[in-house]
């Protein structure tokens, strides 16, 4: 295979693999998205998160995540995901970890906008020579 002088990797996390969350899955799942609102450090007021919106999940390196936000009582957004990994394909989801933060940068306040990003690194990408990529 030749070298190619794109900066984008050739191979990136999966496409999802399964539905979004619902039911009593997307319960579990919310209650460790929302335990790690809880332990979010701030200053600030952020009232009490209403109903978290899933997305398509991905996976990279055996781990699942699904991101998810949930907006406020005080007009902050919640945001992260909940990852796991799975033994092999139909094994239970095992190994839960969550991440969040929030913003009080919201779509729903900037109409204008026409992309609304939430990023986390998981990893970098090695690129030709020497080149690596977030």
């Amino acid at each position: 295979m030749a070298v190619s002088e794109r900066p984008i990797p050739r191979f990136v996390a999966e496409h999802p693999q399964e539905a979004i969350p619902y039911g009593r899955w997307a319960e579990a799942l919310a209650e460790r998205f929302l335990e790690a609102c809880a332990r979010i450090e701030t200053d600030e007021e952020l009232g009490e998160p209403g109903e978290v919106t899933w997305f398509p999940d991905r996976t990279y390196e055996g781990r699942t995540y699904l991101p998810a936000t949930a907006p406020t009582a005080n007009g902050f957004e919640l945001f992260g995901y909940v990852s796991f990994s799975r033994e092999h394909e139909g094994a239970e989801a095992a190994d839960f970890e969550a991440r969040a933060d929030y913003t009080d940068e919201t779509a729903e306040a900037n109409p204008e906008w026409s992309l609304d990003l939430s990023e986390e690194v998981l990893g970098t990408w090695r690129g030709p020579y020497g080149r690596r990529g977030e």
